[in-house]
């Protein structure tokens, strides 16, 4: 489901029975399994029971728990010794203060379809925060939901009722382009975004999807270098269909940050600190030459006049660096 409307439903609480688990290293070799604590005995408010998990430090987890973790995301079991747990898992949400710089968590990294970096609030509603910080410690009390857990499981059924066949091709070919611009996305990946476009077209009372619906794949970045390409190849994807002036469009398919002439800035640097390297192979050459031109279409962005000018000479002078013959 996208993700802003998954997070609020994780801070629900639904029946008491999310699960938190600080995935920490084990302090001892031989303590620990590395697996989560449980038991058929006492589960409650654990994550064999959970409807919704919240994994916070999930990076700092050891190879035994990863291992685990892995079966929960794909199989949606979890097993301790003999004992064999079938979860009733909605949604795992993942928590990190940083990206992973080891290869080994790569794999637990991709079983989750969705990122979104969660910064400080805007200055101008920081007063909004601290007085809704401050009532709720001083009364002690928590919004409860209005929302039942068995209503997201309908609506999760619901998924594969949604007709997609329509944008097929728009999402095809965007796939294609994403590929090009240097992202991983592997086929079992990207059928499993498809649910993510279909849950964008449920709530919003649609059992059809739109190119609007593409919005959601804006968060599917591995690095915070990413993030600005993934953005200008979903936006135009879903500007040449015409997905944001379409009837019953995704309100979030017209909210699109604006480049950050600083990420702009570094994403160049890269490129040409990597077209100094001797010998560069021409296909690694055409991937930096599609590259500065996404970047060069993100440029047009920027709203001040100084920085947007300045971008522009540095992309001038990478032009005939990444066009040269080898």
């Amino acid at each position: 489901m996208p993700t802003d409307n998954f997070l609020a439903l994780h801070n629900a609480r639904i029946r008491q029975v999310s699960s938190e688990n600080r995935c920490r290293h084990a302090e001892t070799g031989e303590d620990s399994s590395g697996e989560v604590e449980t038991s058929q005995e006492n589960t409650e408010g654990m994550l064999p029971v959970a409807d919704f998990v919240f994994l916070d430090e999930l990076l700092n987890a050891n190879s035994a728990i990863l291992n685990s973790l892995l079966m929960v995301l794909n199989e949606r079991i979890f097993r301790r010794g003999r004992e064999t747990f079938a979860l009733p898992t909605l949604m795992v949400v993942g928590a990190s203060n940083s990206l992973p710089q080891d290869e080994a968590l790569g794999a637990l990294f991709d079983r989750f379809l969705l990122r979104v970096r969660c910064d400080n609030v805007p200055t101008e509603r920081l007063s909004e925060v601290l007085r809704a910080g401050w009532n709720r410690e001083r009364t002690g009390t928590n919004r409860q939901s209005r929302l039942h857990v068995d209503l997201v499981r309908d609506l999760q059924k619901s998924l594969y009722e949604v007709e997609l066949e329509p944008v097929l091709p728009h999402y095809s070919d965007l796939i294609r382009r994403l590929r090009l611009a240097g992202i991983k996305i592997s086929d079992r990946r990207a059928v499993k975004l498809q649910r993510t476009i279909a849950a964008s077209a449920l709530l919003c009372g649609r059992m059809n999807a739109l190119t609007s619906d593409f919005w959601v794949l804006r968060h599917i970045w591995d690095t915070d270098e990413q993030q600005e390409v993934i953005t200008a190849l979903v936006d135009g994807a879903m500007a040449a269909a015409g997905g944001t002036d379409q009837p019953g469009s995704h309100p979030r398919a017209q909210q699109s940050d604006a480049p950050n002439p600083e990420t702009l800035a570094a994403e160049l640097n890269r490129i040409a600190t990597r077209l100094e390297t001797p010998d560069l192979p021409a296909s690694e050459r055409a991937q930096l030459r599609d590259e500065v031109g996404l970047l060069a279409s993100r440029c047009e962005w920027v709203t001040n006049s100084h920085q947007r000018e300045y971008l522009q000479k540095e992309i001038q002078a990478l032009w005939p660096r990444v066009n040269a013959p080898i």
